[in-house]
């Protein structure tokens, strides 16, 4: 077919005369060789029996019609290339060929030779695409490959919403196979969990409307009633001329991620709760060195509350002193750099790396004294929510230092003596200890050679021999384990337990990798511990209980001296403050001076209320008691006393007194009505009467009433016994049982209705809040009364009538539904389809949930109902969607109207006009045939250059056999004007549509028209496509057309314009007649038939030069705007 290889053509053509002429233009060329048939069954035959390269065929031929041919051809050569070349240009008629496999639709127009070089490049064109295609399959064959053995579940969504393509993973992730997803596209929005289908709505929403990548984590429920957590993220996909393609959908099984992220979060809890329980101290630290969180143990270390410790630096927290040293705090005072501890968290901060183990000194204030205590400190880099911190523990080991020092004392005497350590060092190797020293002995009990003889865990005390035991194995193996510093248990040969303190590593012996251990006996210190954590909880417990501030000023107001709890009430430790000036704590130095005043005169003041500031400068409210000490010469020497701290109390009586006011003005502008009233009783202990002992001005405002306070209600209503006794029934229920009563009542003295709460406040009092609920219960009169109404509509309307919910269960229906279904209302109303009709699935199920999930209604549904009788009913129904004050759909409204005699009546009439069209189709195509041969000669005769008045005279019969052919054309299009019944169309979408079929070429087309649908012919779209055909034919210069309209006095005006060089005025009266003005007139008068079917009027009124306009006037019943979906 290229390079050299000629081209198989097989035509297939039932008139022989015509088949021959264009077997010959075509042979002229020696790379196509054709092959001629003159009907299916010859045809068939040679495609069986020989391979052809492209097919060339009419559409109607002897022995079969154009789609049974065609149907019949894809099953012997799918793959051939198949071009219509026939008269039969109707649109239906390209469509249906085009639909059954054809790939070129060529009309007939004429017998000139053009047309024949015409489809000889068709031909090579359609070869040369069919190449590319199949290498396009290939391509696509490999994608499909690789997206169905793909672990996502994909799939595509069309630009109009339709589901084209699933992938198989589908079934793996939700349950459900593709075909299930094809055959019910709703499946997918069903399938969403929940708790997650408004998120998933809204998401739905910006998929429309948005163009890049969205992503949106959220639960489906698989087929199997599991809960799936789906990773969905869709695109919009474009062409190379950014044309809307559709979405490409990607959904992954992420579940197990989410599973993990709760294990996350539980252990995440788990640690804080660990950390919080830990017997050990614990700090944790951001990567600014602030403690983040710090528990109980670190506190009681250093003698501090957690919530002061809490946002500080970490030398601040412990009470540093040389945090205080400058005034940035910790981190800026000149020893910093070498602390041990700052170097140990940078360590962990900049490089990630643990510390263990680490034994430091450090100088801390505890209890108001400088400390010098050991720390063992272990630091490990977490992560948490995303941010890096470092875990502390630290665990105070001063004693065991000072225990260490005692002990190296006593090891260099010992070494002096006999060149040893008090230490025990043992190193283990394959299992067995390979060297003790002789504190080991002392240590274990054990001499050196029986311990040789022993494997190292038989030492270990049963509680941590599983432990140690595999941590010592893997020492041996070369793994260097995280635990390096233990305290354990040991049993000693006599069989005593005792404590050791063991550091182990691992080093490398002869070649073999062993265990090295260091071991102290701190059995004493165990118990020494053990006594001074019952010593500190007896000593912390009177500590933290303490409330009271002691201070000593000198007589310049230095202070000299303040107890502990400074801290709690000022916020500053008590060294921070003493010898500084108490003036400092005062907002004002004169609020000092009235409290020295009052002790020159007295000596001594008590519970002397004033104000001081603590450290971060918020006032507290303190009282003093204090008193002066002087001297013999009667000079003030001290001052000293106690300060406690009044701010709560102070908050509570402020608090108490805005509640007050509070409540003061609730009560005089609260919208109801507000009475407190004492009961009032005859000798019998009847209730008799009552007594308005205070309302407010809502009471006056509804009841009308004024100065009522003091008042008998007898005074102010005096019928309120008589006319409605049983108020006083209530009143007194609520008086005697203490239970409040909410109700409503007819308060017939004032004509009112009420909305009453009463609530017993003290013995033989109540309170009676209400509100006039009178227009409240007018309204529910009226709408009782609209209830009824509606119900006798619905009751006598001949329609049916029925709306479900949105879990499609019958909420109401109407006598005439009922009726068709066969059942009575009760048997409906309240149930599904499926339990009404247990044998059978409701048809319409799908078509109501689409509406149900859209929004969007949908009017003249022509659908096909089987009574109760068995007898078939067509129905029109219109299904409209019912919504709530939020925009969410509740339900859905069925009006069925029975049509079935229309639509038989309408059918017999479509049969009628497809017979009489078959015959008229049948006819015209032999004529076709015929003029097309007739064309085909006169064009050959033509070409032979015959005499002037031979040439003449063949050209006027080209020019009458031309104008045959279009004559014949019209027929075709008008005889299917009025064959259909009219119906509402979109206009913006046909005159789309009708442009698909003209090459514009550099012609734009601007179309404002979006949501108007008029009522017209089916034909409709071929009076756009005249219109659009014309303007480019005739318009010469034209460079746009432009579609637009406007409401006019009721009817609406479409305006179809272009900038061509418009009709010339002389000739615009007669345009809508056939043949007139440069054969414009078969089209235009062929649209104007169509529109007048439903009264629409069609006129020119364009200024020549300037292009021409044309204006469809719609009349006011014959248009309406699109409804949209109010939820959107």
């Amino acid at each position: 077919m290229t390079g050299g290889v000629p081209i198989n053509l097989l035509y297939v053509d039932a008139n022989s005369e015509f088949q021959g002429i264009v077997k010959a233009y075509l042979e002229k060329n020696s790379d196509i060789i054709v092959t001629t048939s003159s009907s299916g069954i010859l045809a068939f035959y040679l495609l069986e029996n020989n391979s052809y390269d492209i097919l060339v065929t009419d559409y109607f031929l002897s022995d079969t019609d154009g789609p049974s041919f065609l149907a019949k051809l894809k099953k012997i050569n799918p793959d051939i290339p198949v071009i219509i070349f026939t008269d039969q240009s109707e649109e239906k008629n390209i469509d249906e060929a085009l639909q059954n496999g054809a790939d070129f639709f060529l009309r007939k127009v004429s017998c000139q030779l053009p047309q024949c070089s015409e489809l000889s490049q068709v031909v090579r064109l359609l070869l040369a695409r069919n190449n590319s295609e199949k290498n396009l399959k290939n391509c696509e064959l490999k994608f499909q490959t690789i997206v169905d053995y793909s672990h996502s579940w994909l799939y595509w969504i069309d630009p109009e919403g339709k589901l084209v393509y699933v992938s198989p993973s589908c079934k793996q992730i939700t349950g459900y196979t593709p075909e299930e997803m094809y055959q019910d596209p709703g499946l997918i929005n069903r399938m969403v969990y929940e708790e997650d289908l408004s998120r998933w709505k809204r998401h739905m929403e910006n998929h429309t409307i948005e163009k890049g990548t969205l992503i949106l984590d959220y639960r489906i429920v698989h087929k199997n009633g599991d809960i799936v957590w789906i990773n969905h993220t869709c695109q919009s996909v474009f062409n190379g001329r950014n044309q809307y393609l559709g979405r490409r959908i990607g959904n992954t099984d992420i579940s197990n991620r989410k599973k993990t992220e709760v294990f996350l979060l539980h252990e995440r809890n788990n640690f804080l709760k660990i950390f919080s329980a830990a017997p050990v101290g614990l700090l944790l630290l951001d990567k600014d060195r602030v403690i983040r969180e710090a528990n109980q143990a670190i506190a009681s270390m250093v003698l501090r509350d957690p919530a002061d410790i809490i946002r500080t630096k970490g030398g601040e927290g412990l009470g540093c002193v040389h945090s205080t040293e400058n005034p940035g705090g910790c981190g800026y005072s000149t020893s910093c750099p070498s602390c041990p501890l700052r170097i140990g968290i940078e360590s962990v901060l900049k490089q990630g790396k643990s510390v263990h183990g680490e034994i430091v000194p450090l100088t801390l204030m505890i209890n108001g004294e400088s400390q010098v205590r050991w720390l063992n400190i272990n630091a490990e880099p977490v992560e948490m929510d995303g941010k890096e911190y470092v875990v502390l523990a630290i665990d105070d080991v001063t004693n065991q230092k000072n225990l260490e020092n005692s002990l190296r004392e006593s090891e260099e005497k010992f070494r002096i003596l006999a060149d040893s350590t008090t230490a025990g060092i043992m190193i283990y190797q394959d299992d067995y200890w390979f060297y003790a020293n002789p504190a080991a002995e002392k240590i274990s009990g054990y001499s050196v050679e029986e311990l040789l003889s022993m494997k190292f865990w038989e030492v270990i005390h049963p509680d941590y021999l599983d432990v140690l035991t595999t941590i010592g194995k893997s020492r041996q193996w070369g793994e260097e384990t995280r635990q390096r510093h233990f305290e354990l248990k040991i049993v000693h040969k006599n069989g005593e337990e005792r404590w050791i303190d063991v550091v182990s590593t691992t080093v490398t012996l002869k070649g073999k990798k062993s265990g090295l251990v260091t071991a102290i006996d701190i059995t004493d210190r165990k118990r020494t511990e053990e006594k001074l954590v019952k010593s500190e909880e007896k000593y912390r417990l009177i500590f933290e209980n303490q409330i009271d501030l002691y201070y000593q000023t000198n007589h310049e107001g230095i202070i000299t001296n303040l107890s502990p709890s400074c801290k709690r009430l000022t916020g500053y430790d008590p060294e921070e403050l003493i010898g500084t000036s108490v003036l400092n704590l005062y907002p004002r130095p004169e609020m000092r001076k009235e409290l020295i005043d009052l002790l020159e005169i007295h000596g001594i003041v008590n519970d002397y209320e004033t104000v001081l500031k603590n450290k971060k400068g918020t006032l507290v409210f303190v009282s003093i008691n204090s008193h002066i000490i002087r001297g013999n010469d009667g000079k003030t020497l001290t001052i000293e006393g106690t300060l406690r701290d009044i701010t709560r109390r102070k908050q509570i009586e402020e608090a108490l007194k805005k509640s007050e006011e509070h409540y003061r003005s609730l009560f005089h502008n609260m919208l109801e009505g507000f009475a407190y009233c004492k009961m009032l009783y005859d000798m019998d202990g009847n209730p008799v009467d009552w007594i308005y002992l205070n309302v407010n001005e809502a009471f006056e405002r509804l009841t009308g009433l004024e100065n009522i306070n003091g008042k008998l209600v007898s005074e102010v209503i005096p019928d309120t016994k008589t006319q409605t006794p049983e108020l006083f029934d209530l009143y007194n229920e609520v008086v005697v049982s203490g239970i409040t009563k909410t109700f409503e009542i007819h308060f017939t003295p004032l004509d009112q209705w009420l909305n009453i709460s009463v609530y017993r406040p003290e013995s033989g009092h109540f309170v009676a809040v209400f509100e006039d609920i009178t227009r409240r219960k007018q309204d529910e009169i009226t709408l009782n009364m609209l209830i009824n109404q509606y119900e006798t509509i619905l009751v006598n309307v001949p329609a049916m009538i029925w709306y479900k919910d949105t879990k499609n269960t019958f909420v109401k229906i109407n006598p005439a539904a009922a009726r068709v279904f066969g059942k009575t209302i009760p048997d409906i109303e309240g149930k599904k389809f499926p339990e009404i009709f247990p044998d059978s699935s409701d048809p319409f199920l799908a078509d109501d949930l689409n509406i149900i999930a859209t929004g969007k209604p949908k009017f003249q549904i022509m659908e096909k109902l089987v009574s109760a009788s068995g007898e078939n009913i067509w129905v029109q129904s219109d299904k409209v969607p019912l919504f709530d004050n939020e925009g969410n759909v509740f339900g859905i409204l069925i009006v069925s109207t029975d049509i079935t005699e229309k639509k038989r009546i309408t059918d017999a009439i479509s049969l009628a006009n497809k017979k009489l069209n078959l015959l008229s189709d049948i006819t015209r195509h032999d004529i076709v045939n015929q003029l097309q041969g007739l064309l085909f000669v006169l064009d050959l005769a033509i070409h032979d250059e015959p005499s002037p008045s031979v040439l003449s005279y063949l050209e006027r019969a080209n020019n009458f056999a031309g104008n045959i052919g279009r004559q014949i054309a019209f027929t075709r299009d008008y005889q299917d004007i009025g064959v259909k019944l009219p119906d509402w169309q979109n206009v913006g979408v046909i005159i789309k549509n009708a442009a698909r079929f003209i090459d514009l070429g550099e012609i734009a087309l601007e179309v404002t028209i979006t949501h108007l649908e008029i009522f017209a012919d089916p034909l409709l779209e071929k009076v756009f496509q005249n219109l659009i055909d014309n303007a480019k034919r005739y318009g010469e210069k034209i460079t746009r057309i432009s579609f637009s309209g406007y409401v006019q006095e009721g009817d609406y005006a479409i305006i179809c314009a272009d900038d061509g060089v418009g009709i010339p005025e002389i000739y615009k009266a007669g345009i809508f007649k056939r043949e007139y003005f440069k054969h414009t007139g078969f089209g235009l008068n062929l649209s104007r038939e169509i529109l007048d079917i439903t009264g629409i009027n069609i006129s020119e009124n364009g200024i020549e030069g300037e292009g021409a306009r044309f204006e469809i006037l719609v009349p006011v019943d014959g248009w309406r705007i699109q409804q949209k979906n109010p939820a959107t």
